[in-house]
């Protein structure tokens, strides 16, 4: 008897381009840095246009960085979910959660809020006050979705890389602005403040994950050893080359300014790729 349509499963899956095992593969480092950095663009640029060094229609780029990011992140998890009508589960009082499915839905209720806002900043509404308002309550709760995968990550009490410590949060956190200052630039905010403003992240976030490193290491030795020296190295110390020394060199050559916010974001996908394959060694 053929299967019903209600019981009826669809399976996705795809590889993981990097090679290495592990049960939140590459996608989910991506969905981190995207989200990310889309995020905190549009996050400082509606702070800018508060305290008025920006034009209120300078938040159209942004939300729409923001939105497109945010929609392609939350397509990523649900397929990475292996069978992505669980989803679905998640609406419809189904008990399947994991790290997917939570991030799945927070990220497709910020892009659906973005939805919102997009248009009326493309029809030049952005001058009514009530308006206004929201975008700085969408600010706010965008924020807080950046800061979620750093609170998920330190929720999982499984791996002590993770959850030893409470500055997985804040390494986020700081990252989020340090992203977001180098797209906002690279979306043609094209101030010198910014990039200094994203090298100054940079370092919180560097010293914020050298204190965590040191705090785990007596429970997660393995870990500490692989982000440091041993099969992670690479992206460790590509971040601190490419998210935080290139672009201090280059803020001193006034010429090549431009350069550094995108090494800063590459620096960015090597910081989450490091945290979120570490914590699974």
């Amino acid at each position: 008897m053929p299967p019903s349509l209600l019981t009826l499963q669809i399976g996705i899956y795809y590889p993981n381009p990097l090679g290495v095992h592990a049960d939140w593969p590459f996608w989910i480092t991506l969905y981190f840095w995207l989200a990310g950095a889309g995020v905190g663009a549009f996050v400082l640029a509606a702070m800018m246009v508060r305290r008025g060094l920006l034009a209120p229609e300078s938040l159209r780029k942004p939300a729409l960085l923001a939105f497109a990011v945010l929609a392609l992140g939350g397509a990523i998890l649900t397929i990475d979910l292996g069978q992505p009508l669980r989803f679905a589960n998640m609406f419809l009082g189904g008990t399947t959660h994991n790290l997917a499915t939570g991030l799945s839905s927070v990220t497709w209720v910020g892009a659906v809020l973005l939805l919102l806002a997009v248009p009326l900043l493309l029809l030049g509404l952005w001058r009514l006050a009530f308006l206004r308002r929201f975008y700085g309550l969408l600010a706010v709760l965008l924020l807080l979705l950046g800061l979620y995968p750093g609170v998920l990550l330190y929720g999982s009490m499984n791996k002590p890389f993770w959850s030893a410590t409470p500055l997985m949060p804040f390494i986020f956190l700081a990252s989020v602005f340090a992203t977001g200052a180098a797209a906002l630039y690279l979306l043609g905010v094209r101030r010198e403040s910014l990039t200094a403003l994203a090298l100054r992240f940079s370092l919180l976030t560097l010293l914020l994950l050298g204190l965590h490193l040191l705090w785990v290491y007596p429970v997660a030795r393995a870990s500490v050893n692989a982000a440091l020296m041993g099969s992670l190295a690479w992206a460790f110390w590509g971040f601190v080359l490419l998210g935080l020394a290139l672009p201090m060199a280059l803020l001193r050559r006034r010429g090549r300014l431009a350069l550094a916010p995108g090494l800063v974001l590459a620096g960015g996908l090597l910081l989450r790729h490091v945290v979120l394959m570490s914590g699974q060694i």
